[in-house]
């Protein structure tokens, strides 16, 4: 079987790792596999694990655009070639890619939806292009897709997002210091902190608005926000005017491995506004963080109250403050929650059960003839 999965980037986020790791483990299990995406700071990932990158120019927001018909093309003929037999897409446009590609080809096309869209978007009901299968990363993207974007329920698949659980909670704190050696990082500082693309969407506004509340109360505290994004200047900004941008560290270059930098984090927020599933959550978890994370879909199914994590009202940085503060406070709870966390990381959201249902798809709809859009 030879898959290739599609993605607009390799940058970190949710989307990103999850095709990096869902790639390393698919070659482990003996399936030959090429990534094929625009690229990002990710993408040494595969390089160092001996997976096939193939550039492609599609990172963007139109379906339908200059660089999605551009790429058409160039991915039919490289799945003649390579005798590609599944197509798997991570985003829009390589799900309207893919699933034009497989039409003209005649192969599969298996998509995997990562959270939330608009379901009254006039292209979505004209050309859904969810493929012959579809992948939903929890319980509220599966409810999502048959109820709203009226996929059938027969195409649906509900398979958890995993991480790769051996390479998270190995290293201390003092011993990842090196990876934000070019900012002013306090070892000695409790660290909150947050993974995750800068977007409206991912709600770090509220995280930075509690942090400087928090701050007035407690001067022993940092905050260090790792991504890259539209709204990173924004987020600049909003730090300087609530004077707390000398107590945050903004790395956008990650210059170290990623569960390097979860690793110098006390307490994990995943401060989103709405939230499919939340891989950086699981791999905070995972390295033994206490975790506060807003009331959306994928976190709260994630976490266990008050066992493995706290969650908070969505948009309340008042109400995420106060979360944070009673974990600071609190340096039983914080370990209490912070064991839990790893626990059911551990337990339930490994990346070798997500890429065994993942096979099972792949199986299924290569024993099913027809190809849908």
């Amino acid at each position: 079987m030879k898959v290739l999965l599609l993605t607009s980037h390799l940058e970190v986020g949710g989307i990103g790792i999850y095709t990096v790791d869902m790639a390393k483990y698919l070659k482990k299990y003996g399936i030959d596999v090429i990534v094929a995406s625009s690229g990002g700071l990710l993408a040494r990932r595969l390089d160092i694990a001996g997976i096939r990158h193939f550039y492609l120019d599609i990172n963007g927001k139109n379906e339908f655009g200059f660089k999605m018909l551009r790429a058409l093309p160039i991915v039919i003929k490289f799945i003649k070639e390579e005798g590609i037999d599944i197509l798997h897409a991570q985003t829009r446009i390589t799900q309207v890619l893919s699933s034009l590609s497989g039409f003209f080809t005649r192969k599969k096309v298996v998509t995997t939806c990562h959270g939330f869209f608009n379901h009254h978007r006039l292209s979505r009901k004209l050309y859904p292009a969810w493929g012959d299968s579809v992948i939903a990363i929890s319980s509220g993207v599966t409810r999502h897709l048959i109820n709203d974007l009226k996929v059938p329920r027969d195409r649906v698949n509900l398979v958890y997002n995993g991480v790769d659980i051996k390479r998270y909670g190995k290293k201390t704190k003092k011993e990842c210091a090196y990876a934000v050696r070019d900012h002013k990082f306090d070892i000695n500082k409790i660290t909150i902190g947050s993974v995750g693309r800068f977007s409206i969407v991912k709600g770090h506004k509220f995280l930075i608005e509690a942090f400087a509340l928090l701050y007035a109360e407690r001067k022993d505290i940092q905050l260090l926000l790792i991504g890259k994004g539209e709204e990173e200047i924004n987020l600049m900004k909003l730090a300087r005017e609530l004077l707390v941008d000398d107590k945050i560290i903004f790395s956008s270059g990650i210059n170290a491995p990623l569960e390097d930098y979860i690793s110098l984090i006390d307490i994990f927020v995943l401060p989103s506004i709405s939230e499919g599933f939340g891989i950086a959550l699981v791999e905070a978890m995972a390295s033994l963080c206490a975790c506060v994370a807003s009331n959306t879909a994928g976190p709260s199914e994630i976490i266990v109250r008050e066992e493995s994590g706290i969650i908070v009202e969505t948009k309340n940085s008042s109400a995420l403050k106060d979360a944070l503060l009673r974990v600071i406070n609190d340096d039983k709870l914080r370990k209490y929650l912070a064991f839990n966390a790893q626990r059911r990381a551990v337990e339930n959201f490994d990346i070798e059960e997500t890429v065994k249902n993942t096979i099972k798809v792949y199986k299924n709809v290569l024993a099913v003839g027809g190809n849908k859009k």
